[in-house]
C-alpha cells in the first residue's frame, strides 16, 4: 500500500529549483511557522485546515473529440489533490507582483485561504473548478 504524500513534502517538491532542497525547506518551514505563531496552531492543523479548505475531489480538464472541444470534470486521487492545491497556491503567489519575498507572499494566500477571506486568489481558482465541473456535468460520458 502506498503512503499518502505529506502537503509539506508536495510543497517542497513544488518549490525545488535546480535542486536546491535546502532553499525550499527554508521558505516553507519559514511559511509555517509565521503561520502556526499568527494563528496559535501546531503545523498539523494548519495544513489539515488549508486541505479542507482547497481540497477539490474534482478536476477539469478539456477534451478534444472530432472537431469539437469539451469541458469535463474528472474524479481525482489524494495525490493530484495535493499537487492540485499546492500548484493553486503557488500560482496564486507568483501572480503577485509586488515587491515581497516568496515567503511573504506565501504567508499572505495562507493566512487569506486560512480566514477564508474573499480576496484569496486560490480560493477564487478553486470556487471557478467547481463551477465549471457542476456547469459541464453533462459531459461526464467524454472521459474515456
Amino acid at each position: 500500500m502506498k503512503k499518502n504524500p505529506n502537503l509539506y513534502n508536495v510543497f517542497i517538491g513544488y518549490l525545488i529549483k535546480k535542486g536546491n532542497k535546502i532553499q525550499a525547506k527554508r521558505i516553507i518551514d519559514s511559511t509555517f511557522f509565521a503561520l502556526s505563531t499568527k494563528f496559535n496552531l501546531p503545523f498539523s492543523v494548519i495544513l489539515r485546515k488549508i486541505l479542507r479548505k482547497m481540497g477539490n475531489s474534482i478536476e477539469v480538464k478539456t477534451i478534444k473529440m472530432r472537431k469539437n472541444t469539451h469541458v469535463v470534470p474528472f474524479a481525482i486521487t489524494q495525490n493530484r489533490k495535493n499537487y492540485l492545491l499546492v500548484k493553486k497556491i503557488m500560482d496564486s503567489v507568483k501572480e503577485d507582483s509586488s515587491n515581497r519575498s516568496v515567503t511573504e507572499k506565501l504567508i499572505d494566500e495562507l493566512t487569506n485561504i486560512l480566514v477564508s477571506n474573499k480576496s484569496s486568489k486560490s480560493l477564487q481558482k478553486n470556487k471557478l473548478v467547481l463551477k465549471q465541473a457542476v456547469s459541464n456535468r453533462s459531459n461526464i460520458h467524454f472521459r474515456w
